[in-house]
Protein backbone atom coordinates (compact mmCIF):
# COMPACT_ATOMS: atom_id res chain seq x y z
CA UNK A 1 0.00 0.00 0.00
CA UNK A 2 1.51 3.52 -0.99
CA UNK A 3 2.51 5.57 2.36
CA UNK A 4 0.83 8.32 1.39
CA UNK A 5 -2.41 7.10 1.29
CA UNK A 6 -2.42 5.81 4.68
CA UNK A 7 -0.78 9.15 5.86
CA UNK A 8 -4.30 10.29 4.67
CA UNK A 9 -6.76 8.10 6.07
CA UNK A 10 -5.09 8.86 9.56
CA UNK A 11 -5.29 12.07 8.74
CA UNK A 12 -8.79 12.19 7.97
CA UNK A 13 -9.41 10.27 11.37
CA UNK A 14 -8.03 12.87 13.44
CA UNK A 15 -9.21 15.67 11.56
CA UNK A 16 -12.76 14.56 11.62
CA UNK A 17 -15.38 17.45 12.92
CA UNK A 18 -17.35 14.41 14.26
CA UNK A 19 -17.60 14.15 18.10
CA UNK A 20 -18.73 11.40 20.36
CA UNK A 21 -21.94 9.92 20.49
CA UNK A 22 -24.10 10.14 23.94
CA UNK A 23 -23.23 6.10 23.78
CA UNK A 24 -19.13 6.25 23.24
CA UNK A 25 -19.09 9.17 26.73
CA UNK A 26 -21.32 6.74 28.75
CA UNK A 27 -19.65 3.28 27.90
CA UNK A 28 -16.35 5.00 29.11
CA UNK A 29 -18.02 6.24 32.05
CA UNK A 30 -18.96 2.79 32.67
CA UNK A 31 -15.57 1.34 32.00
CA UNK A 32 -14.16 3.98 34.50
CA UNK A 33 -16.37 3.19 37.21
CA UNK A 34 -15.38 -0.36 36.77
CA UNK A 35 -12.08 0.02 36.94
CA UNK A 36 -11.82 2.40 40.20
CA UNK A 37 -14.11 0.52 41.86
CA UNK A 38 -11.76 -2.60 41.24
CA UNK A 39 -8.76 -0.62 41.92
CA UNK A 40 -10.03 0.75 45.64
CA UNK A 41 -10.85 -3.25 46.38
CA UNK A 42 -7.48 -3.85 45.64
CA UNK A 43 -5.73 -1.19 47.57
CA UNK A 44 -7.90 -0.55 50.26
CA UNK A 45 -6.41 -4.25 51.97
CA UNK A 46 -3.30 -2.79 51.05
CA UNK A 47 -3.48 0.33 52.89
CA UNK A 48 -5.29 -1.33 55.87
CA UNK A 49 -2.03 -3.84 56.14
CA UNK A 50 -0.12 -1.00 55.70
CA UNK A 51 -1.16 0.81 58.53
CA UNK A 52 -1.13 -2.35 60.78
CA UNK A 53 2.86 -2.85 60.12
CA UNK A 54 3.09 0.86 60.56
CA UNK A 55 1.46 1.05 64.17
CA UNK A 56 3.19 -2.51 64.99
CA UNK A 57 6.62 -1.17 64.33
CA UNK A 58 6.02 2.08 66.40
CA UNK A 59 4.66 0.11 69.09
CA UNK A 60 8.33 -1.99 69.15
CA UNK A 61 10.31 0.94 68.42
CA UNK A 62 8.54 2.36 71.84
CA UNK A 63 9.27 -0.93 73.32
CA UNK A 64 12.86 -0.69 72.75
CA UNK A 65 13.86 2.16 73.33
CA UNK A 66 12.46 2.07 76.93
CA UNK A 67 13.33 -1.20 77.74
CA UNK A 68 17.38 -0.61 76.49
CA UNK A 69 17.63 3.03 78.45
CA UNK A 70 16.15 0.88 82.03
CA UNK A 71 18.60 -2.19 81.15
CA UNK A 72 21.64 0.28 80.09
CA UNK A 73 21.67 2.28 83.30
CA UNK A 74 20.48 -1.13 85.28
CA UNK A 75 23.76 -2.97 83.91
CA UNK A 76 25.73 -0.19 85.77
CA UNK A 77 23.92 0.00 88.78
CA UNK A 78 25.82 -1.11 91.65
CA UNK A 79 22.09 -0.64 93.80
CA UNK A 80 18.38 -0.99 92.95
CA UNK A 81 15.87 0.60 95.41
CA UNK A 82 13.01 1.29 95.90
CA UNK A 83 11.33 -0.61 93.07
CA UNK A 84 7.41 -0.28 92.68
CA UNK A 85 4.77 -0.09 89.30
CA UNK A 86 6.63 2.48 86.88
CA UNK A 87 9.18 3.17 89.26
CA UNK A 88 12.90 2.29 89.95
CA UNK A 89 15.53 3.96 92.40
CA UNK A 90 19.31 2.75 90.91
CA UNK A 91 22.79 4.32 91.92
CA UNK A 92 25.14 4.40 89.10
CA UNK A 93 28.09 5.58 89.47
CA UNK A 94 27.65 6.90 92.97
CA UNK A 95 24.19 9.08 91.81
CA UNK A 96 20.94 7.94 92.27
CA UNK A 97 19.17 7.86 89.05
CA UNK A 98 15.10 7.59 89.23
CA UNK A 99 13.32 5.91 86.26
CA UNK A 100 8.83 6.60 86.29
CA UNK A 101 6.31 7.20 84.31
CA UNK A 102 4.09 10.01 84.21
CA UNK A 103 1.24 10.39 81.97
CA UNK A 104 2.25 7.34 79.92
CA UNK A 105 5.68 9.38 79.21
CA UNK A 106 9.28 7.73 80.57
CA UNK A 107 11.13 10.02 83.12
CA UNK A 108 14.41 9.88 84.46
CA UNK A 109 15.14 11.87 87.57
CA UNK A 110 12.15 14.33 86.37
CA UNK A 111 12.68 14.59 83.20
CA UNK A 112 11.61 13.68 80.23
CA UNK A 113 13.75 10.97 78.37
CA UNK A 114 12.38 11.08 75.16
CA UNK A 115 10.33 13.92 73.59
CA UNK A 116 6.54 13.42 74.12
CA UNK A 117 5.64 13.51 70.02
CA UNK A 118 7.88 10.31 70.05
CA UNK A 119 4.91 8.36 71.91
CA UNK A 120 2.39 8.94 68.76
CA UNK A 121 -0.18 8.80 71.50
CA UNK A 122 0.45 5.69 73.47
CA UNK A 123 1.80 5.18 76.65
CA UNK A 124 4.56 3.21 78.51
CA UNK A 125 4.37 1.45 81.93
CA UNK A 126 6.97 -0.86 83.05
CA UNK A 127 7.50 -3.19 85.86
CA UNK A 128 10.75 -4.40 87.58
CA UNK A 129 10.72 -7.41 89.08
CA UNK A 130 13.39 -8.59 91.17
CA UNK A 131 13.94 -12.17 90.85
CA UNK A 132 14.34 -14.68 93.83
CA UNK A 133 17.63 -15.36 93.13
CA UNK A 134 18.89 -11.71 93.10
CA UNK A 135 20.46 -9.88 91.56
CA UNK A 136 18.69 -10.85 88.51
CA UNK A 137 15.41 -8.61 87.67
CA UNK A 138 13.03 -8.51 84.86
CA UNK A 139 11.82 -5.47 83.14
CA UNK A 140 8.40 -5.96 81.32
CA UNK A 141 7.69 -2.87 79.59
CA UNK A 142 4.10 -2.30 78.00
CA UNK A 143 2.79 0.07 75.22
CA UNK A 144 -0.43 0.55 75.14
CA UNK A 145 -2.85 3.05 73.23
CA UNK A 146 -6.00 4.37 74.42
CA UNK A 147 -7.75 5.20 71.13
CA UNK A 148 -7.24 1.51 69.55
CA UNK A 149 -7.27 -0.57 72.75
CA UNK A 150 -4.26 -2.62 71.90
CA UNK A 151 -0.97 -2.94 73.81
CA UNK A 152 2.00 -5.16 73.25
CA UNK A 153 4.49 -6.10 75.93
CA UNK A 154 8.59 -7.40 76.24
CA UNK A 155 10.33 -8.42 78.80
CA UNK A 156 14.37 -8.27 79.34
CA UNK A 157 16.19 -10.40 82.25
CA UNK A 158 18.63 -8.31 83.36
CA UNK A 159 21.60 -8.89 85.78
CA UNK A 160 24.03 -6.03 86.77
CA UNK A 161 27.44 -7.23 86.55
CA UNK A 162 28.22 -4.57 89.28
CA UNK A 163 25.51 -6.13 91.89
CA UNK A 164 27.05 -9.50 91.29
CA UNK A 165 27.94 -11.10 95.10
CA UNK A 166 25.79 -8.60 96.84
Amino acid sequence: MNVELIIKRVRKIFISKRGFTLIEVIVVCVLFAIIATTAISVLSPMLKAYARANDIAEYNLLLDNVGNTIVSSMMQASDVKNITDNSVIMIVDSSLITYSVVDGILQKNDSIVFPKNFYKGKDVSFVVTPATDAPDFLITVTVSSSSTGASISRSYAVNPPLMDGQ
